[in-house]
């Protein structure tokens, strides 16, 4: 506020630039000229003022902006926002902590991550109250001179000229300057200090200065607290982890681990019972895999038992970046750890990052475009022959010349069946020549075939769909029109197609009388029979049907959330006198007739073909790494679980 002498009392009395020959006293009520030695002062005042340019006694309307709909207010929406992520990690260590831990959650974790949670809030906290106060500051620096009696208008805070009614900013008529003018602000302000007017030049220059600085750190202040204060506490929060997982305590056997099916692979992660009796699986930085799996409670295990086995590790839950030994475990305030170690090469990682190594696979032939298994024999065509070979031996031997390429082939106790696109032949497998058994109309092509260990046989043909079975001693062969998708056959002289009639998908036995029974429905990718039920391969699960009361249900399905893609349909079956063994994303895994956890035999496969074996010690099958037709690879790799 700009005063002068008064003329009568001598106090000092309210003077305005704009009007420089009239002054005004609070104190004795003089209303009139100033006292002839102030004229001067205040007409060189008001030449000092028009001088200036009054641009920079304005401000600018994003500042205007930021003091009227509370710039507090903004920041805390952006810091709100941008804290979230961080916001997620911490409750999700926390939330980890507890479910890893069991009844005994880390405290150190649970601290650190309240701690850095604590402190990014604190922050946060920070940053909204400095802006207020900047925001509070800069009011006070543009706040007009609030009026001497009520009904009078405000002042300008640089010329004392009246101010015309407005809203809350108002620029003055007469030097320019734009002044808070908001009744319900100024009246709460502090007093506002006074200017002789022998002295208005600095006090100019220091208004002008305090606005600019004061409104200027406001505006960077927001985005600087709001964006790099949450990054900085994850900097922190990753910087303090690796110290503590170096701060080695006794192994906490009271958590308890167990291994379940992910698309790594088999992994190790903690059962946690759900409210709903599912149970789901934590697996540190992997927690989208498996999920639920079921209400089967799965075996667990400590820690100490992982010691010497040879595990991959998964340290950003995508890609194994490291294969070793389990050298020791051991507790730490974030829980337990693992020492991972390979030559001189050794990581440090949770347990639940850690995933079994599966075997070895070894190529038995290349370029093969089926096979077929009968106890100790394996039979495949080759360049103008169908092949045999013992399963534990190198040796290959000619079963019998073939005249054609062979599209198919299957196996009976006595005879290999095989055929040559529209032609099915016979030959025995104690040797002799191949003798022709039927040959198909000009517009039928075998797409597949399978034999019963009596010599049952069926073909799956492309032209018309249908399933053409040849029965032992029978003259003529049964027809049975389907929409062919795949065939097994089972229990001496069953025969079961998995197909489509009028009612839709299902799986059906076909009877010597050619009476055609439906057994299950569904769409079968792949199916396998005992004699006690049928299973079949769905997209994402595989169901049992007892064969006897007709009863289905789900022994196994794809863990969720596992995203559906063509390559996660379950593509091939097989079973031995306890288990199901199954083919899909690159994996075969076998779970038991009873249902339960699937394990994972072994992993990291190419892309899978149709045909799974099983025998007492292997699992043969067919991949096609390059994809091309009729081009696969056979391999084996032993039948138990990698543990």
């Amino acid at each position: 506020m700009l005063v002068t002498r008064c003329s009568r009392c001598g106090k000092p009395a309210r003077a305005s630039l704009a009007t420089p020959d009239a002054i005004r006293c609070d104190a004795c009520g003089y209303s009139g000229p100033p006292a002839d030695d102030a004229k001067p002062i205040l007409r060189a005042a008001r030449d000092h003022l028009i001088a200036q340019d009054a641009r920079a006694r304005q401000v600018s309307a994003s500042r205007q902006e930021a003091l009227t709909r509370g710039g507090a207010k903004l920041f805390a929406a952006i810091f709100f926002v941008a804290s979230l992520p961080c916001d997620a990690v911490f409750f999700g260590a926390i939330r980890r902590s507890f479910a890893s831990s069991g009844p005994h959650p880390s405290a150190a974790a649970v601290v650190m991550a309240c701690f850095t949670f604590a402190l990014l809030w604190a922050i946060g906290g920070f940053g909204y109250a400095a802006i207020k106060r900047a925001q509070k500051q800069l009011r006070a620096a543009c706040a007009a001179v609030p009026p001497a009696r009520v009904g009078d208008p405000a002042m300008c805070r640089v010329c004392g000229g009246d101010l015309a009614a407005g809203g809350a900013f108002v620029r003055c008529g007469f030097c320019g300057t734009d002044n808070f003018a908001d009744a319900r602000v100024i009246a709460t302000l502090e007093k506002r200090e006074t200017d002789d007017a022998s002295d208005y030049a600095l006090s100019l220059s220091r208004e002008v200065t305090s606005t600019r600085e004061i409104a200027s750190g406001a505006a960077k202040l927001a985005p600087i607290v709001a964006v790099v204060v949450p990054i900085g506490c994850l900097i922190l929060l990753s910087a303090i982890t690796p110290l503590l997982e170096r701060i080695e305590r006794p192994l906490d056997d009271s958590v308890r681990y167990a291994i379940a099916m992910t698309r790594d692979g088999e992994c190790i992660g903690h059962p946690i019972a759900g409210d709903d009796g599912d149970y789901e699986f934590e697996f540190g930085v992997r927690t989208e895999f498996p999920g639920k799996m079921g209400k089967s409670s799965p075996p667990t295990f400590s820690a100490a038992t992982l010691v010497g086995k040879e595990m991959r590790a998964f340290l950003d839950g995508a890609t194994p970046e490291f294969v070793g030994t389990v050298e020791r475990v051991y507790g730490s305030p974030v829980g337990n750890l693992a020492i991972l170690k390979n030559g001189a090469d050794s990581v440090r990682v949770d347990v639940r990052a850690l995933c079994v190594k599966t075997g070895k696979v070894d190529l038995l032939l290349k370029d093969v475009p089926t096979f077929t298994i009968r106890g100790d024999d394996m039979f495949w065509p080759n360049s103008g022959t169908v092949d045999r070979s013992k399963l534990e031996e190198t040796k290959v031997d000619t079963l019998t010349e073939v005249d054609g390429i062979v599209t198919a082939i299957g196996s009976s106790d006595d005879a290999v069946f095989y055929s040559t696109g529209r032609d099915l032949f016979s030959a025995p497998i104690r040797g002799g020549n191949a003798t022709r058994v039927a040959r198909l109309d000009e517009k039928e092509w075998v797409l597949d075939l399978a034999a019963s260990a009596r010599g049952n046989v069926v073909c799956g043909t492309s032209s018309p769909f249908e399933a053409i079975v040849f029965f032992s001693g029978e003259k003529q062969p049964i027809r049975v029109p389907f929409s062919y998708l795949s065939l097994v056959t089972a229990r001496g002289d069953d025969i079961f197609v998995a197909g489509a009639d009028h009612d839709g998908n299902g799986v059906f036995r076909i009877e010597r009388d050619g009476k055609v029974v439906r057994v299950a429905s569904g769409l079968c990718h792949a199916i396998a029979a005992d004699d006690a039920a049928l299973y079949c391969g769905l997209d994402r699960s595989i169901e049992r049907t007892d064969l006897a009361s007709g009863e289905t249900r789900t022994i196994f399905e794809l863990p969720t959330p596992w995203p559906e893609s063509k390559n996660e349909t379950i593509a091939a079956l097989a079973i031995d006198d306890d288990d199901v063994f199954f083919s899909f994303d690159g994996k075969v895994a076998l779970v038991s007739k009873r249902g339960g956890i699937a394990h994972v035999v072994m992993d990291d496969l190419a892309e899978l073909g149709p045909e799974l074996f099983v025998t007492s010690k292997s699992i043969f099958l067919d991949i096609h790494p390059d994809r091309k037709f009729g081009g696969g690879e056979v391999v084996s790799f032993p039948k138990t679980v990698s543990r």
